[in-house]
């Protein structure tokens, strides 16, 4: 029966501080992983890409990538289809 329910995730990755390629490569893990499980919305954390304690990093060249990460996360949602 459907009682329109969805079924919810939220999940918190292991990260490391500054490494967007890393941080991306469990994101995408973590979400495939969820729907495996059937889970319909996964959130995760708001700063999950550059990890939290960045800071003063946001200005250097590692994570002036971050835009390029977050669109491999957008393709990865959208089982491939470019969206950046």
């Amino acid at each position: 029966m459907n009682y329109g329910f969805i079924k919810a995730c939220a999940v918190s990755p292991a990260l490391r501080v500054a490494d967007c390629p890393y941080n991306a490569q469990e994101t995408i893990e973590a979400m495939q992983q969820a729907a495996e499980d059937g889970c319909q919305l996964t959130v995760f954390p708001e700063l999950g890409l550059t990890g939290y304690t960045c800071g003063d990093l946001f200005l250097q060249q590692p994570l002036l990538w971050r835009r390029y990460w977050l669109c491999v996360l957008c393709s990865a949602a959208r089982n491939g289809r470019r969206c950046c």
